[in-house]
């Protein structure tokens, strides 16, 4: 193969896997209904040894064995899909440059996608436990103030080890730029 159509080949398989990114960014958002209800289902795993819980849908019912039972809805801007999608933005930047892996940028966009997802759960279970020990005022505290700032956290976080992950040279050869 000439390097004019190998260059061109390489171009050609980083535009289509961008526009899967894309496509993937669309999807998350249009569709995560399924996502949601997964996270619900996680999140009672979680709160269930302190308190009994059951999830419906996207919907957790904690506190039933306290006598005040309040279900959290996990929406679509509480959720883990929310929370990545900087990440692939990144990673849709990231393999627009030839001297970046693609498979180092899906590794650390894989990674990046699992802290979001812990970070998440234990952002969830902090406003859950907030409700149980302190009625709807924890509930708006937990909720507004230290779950925004654990997402802004996990966002950056997020992003720092994906541009670890996906800038490392593992056993390549130097780049040259």
């Amino acid at each position: 193969m000439t390097a004019p159509s190998r260059h061109a080949n390489q171009w050609l398989v980083r535009l289509l896997t961008g526009a899967l990114a894309v496509l993937v960014m669309i999807v998350m958002l249009a569709f995560n209904q399924g996502f949601r209800e997964a996270e619900a289902s996680v999140v009672r795993l979680v709160i269930s040894p302190f308190t009994k819980a059951f999830a419906v849908n996207d919907v957790v019912v904690i506190g039933v064995d306290t006598g005040h039972p309040v279900g959290l809805r996990i929406t679509n801007e509480c959720t883990a899909s929310l929370l990545v999608l900087p990440s692939l933005v990144g990673f849709c930047l990231y393999i627009l440059f030839l001297g970046v892996r693609i498979r180092s940028a899906a590794y650390g966009l894989l990674m990046a996608g699992l802290i979001a997802f812990i970070a998440n759960q234990l952002r969830l279970f902090f406003i859950a436990v907030s409700w149980l020990a302190w009625g709807p005022n924890g509930l708006w505290v937990a909720h507004i103030l230290v779950g925004s700032i654990i997402s802004l956290l996990a966002v950056f976080v997020t992003l720092m080890v994906q541009i670890r992950l996906t800038a490392s040279k593992g056993h390549a050869l130097t780049r040259e730029y």
